[in-house]
């Protein structure tokens, strides 16, 4: 039984909603080691810090810290696209907090790879 995913309605709470899944992530894969690999693991948190790409600051990483450049907005039609299909592909499975569960998200995330790939 497959349960659909929560409407999220704004930009905001689409932040807050993939914070909280990657927290739950973290706590997974805590609490049930070797559910999936490590690179699938670094896959699925490369997709939610993507998906919550909003600010960055040019220089920032190059330097190591803060810059005095200013922060950049990041708004992009595809990226709002990415962001609703990481919520709507990982979102469900993400919440749960069964081994089952984390299985469930290895698998969504296994078939969203590679749809994305096409």
């Amino acid at each position: 039984m497959t349960s659909s995913p929560l409407p999220i309605p704004d930009r905001e709470e689409q932040l807050l909603h993939l914070q909280r899944m990657e927290s739950k992530l973290i706590q997974g894969l805590f609490e049930h080691p070797g559910v999936i690999n490590r690179r699938s693991e670094h896959h699925l948190r490369y997709a939610l810090a993507l998906a919550a790409l909003d600010v960055f600051q040019p220089g920032a990483a190059k330097k190591g810290g803060r810059t005095k450049r200013p922060d950049i907005k990041v708004r992009s039609p595809q990226l709002a696209g990415w962001r609703r299909r990481v919520l709507t592909t990982l979102g469900t499975n993400s919440t749960k907090r069964s081994l089952g569960g984390a299985i469930r998200c290895r698998k969504s995330f296994l078939r969203f790879r590679s749809s994305s790939n096409r």
